[in-house]
């Protein structure tokens, strides 16, 4: 087992490193203070114990973390300004848990592996981030993508280091490669868009609660969902696009506060889905739907139309 606890001023350097313990853990890094973490290439058999102060990135690319006791275990891990990279055939063969972590920077699964059969492939429940959170392209979550109460604070930075990549805003994005197994996002409150356009999701989207700021959209053109799109509750600051999207559960608006852009603050051209559930807030909302469009609760998937809904003078319901 390799252990870290002390302060180390320069580069923790595991590249190409491999790792197997006698035991479970391979790598033990609790309450280390480091200045940033390379382990490109990494293979560590065993569990990664993370939960450090890192003041600035951590790089993970094509890192290896795998066999029995295989997770990365970094709850409420300080990260400064460098991000946290795991992309490039980086592989680990359970959770990658950031649980209540602050993470200065973006957090990157580009063409990674997480698989984590029947569990969270990651978990950032809590989790405070100032950059993108990315997936794509070609990532594949074996296991749920858990973000419930994480909280999204908008980037103001100056300097960019090399393999930074900041944005005004953040960002939650998949692509069609990345298949995650279920997004939890309840509760939340990001600042910047969610855009899941052409993604597979093997299990349900639960956006309850959740707050987007800062033209906070959702972008769901052309999604496939095998459970439910659940955004009771939601605020999202910008509009929301689920044209083309393909529902195997319900899509529920209870209590939906929308923004608009261009004035549309609901498209939703082609769409099938089980059930609609449509209660959105506020009296500026329309009561009357469409012939066309299901009433709320009436099972089947959702008859074409070309009629548009109109709320208030500004924001407009563009359905089909």
């Amino acid at each position: 087992m390799a252990r870290v606890t002390a302060k180390i001023g320069g580069l923790l350097n595991l590249r190409w490193a491999k790792i197997t313990p006698v035991g479970r853990i391979a790598i033990d890094a609790e309450d280390a203070t480091i200045a940033a973490i390379g382990a490109r290439g990494l293979r560590c058999e065993g569990c990664w114990y993370l939960n450090s102060t890192v003041t600035g990135g951590i790089f993970l690319d094509e890192a290896q973390i795998v066999g029995d006791h295989a997770f990365m275990q970094a709850p409420q891990m300080t990260t400064g300004n460098g991000g946290f990279y795991a992309r490039n055939g980086f592989r680990c063969e359970g959770t990658v848990n950031l649980a209540f972590s602050t993470v200065g920077g973006p957090i990157a699964f580009d063409n990674a592996a997480l698989i984590s059969t029947g569990g969270k492939a990651f978990t950032g429940i809590g989790i405070r981030l100032t950059g993108d959170l990315r997936a794509s392209p070609g990532a594949v979550f074996g296991g749920t993508v858990d973000l419930a109460g994480g909280r999204h604070l908008r980037c103001r930075r100056t300097e960019r280091k090399p393999l930074d990549r900041p944005r005004t805003g953040g960002r939650v994005a998949a692509d069609p490669y990345s298949r995650p197994s279920g997004l939890t996002m309840r509760s939340a409150q990001w600042s910047g868009p969610v855009d899941l356009t052409m993604a597979r999701i093997a299990g349900g989207v639960d956006l309850t609660s959740t707050e987007l700021h800062d033209h906070g959209s959702l972008t769901a053109v052309g999604v496939s969902i095998s459970g439910d799109l659940d955004l009771r509750g939601s605020v999202l600051s910008g509009r929301m696009d689920a044209s083309s999207a393909m529902l195997q559960g319900d899509l529920h608006l209870d209590g939906t506060v929308l923004g608009h852009e261009d004035g549309t603050s609901l498209r939703a051209r082609g769409m099938t889905a089980r059930r609609l559930n449509f209660r959105p807030a506020g009296s500026s909302w329309t009561t009357a739907l469409s012939r066309s469009w299901p009433t709320a609760g009436r099972r089947g998937p959702l008859a074409a139309a070309t009629s548009r809904l109109i709320s208030s003078p500004t924001s407009r319901w563009s359905v089909t």
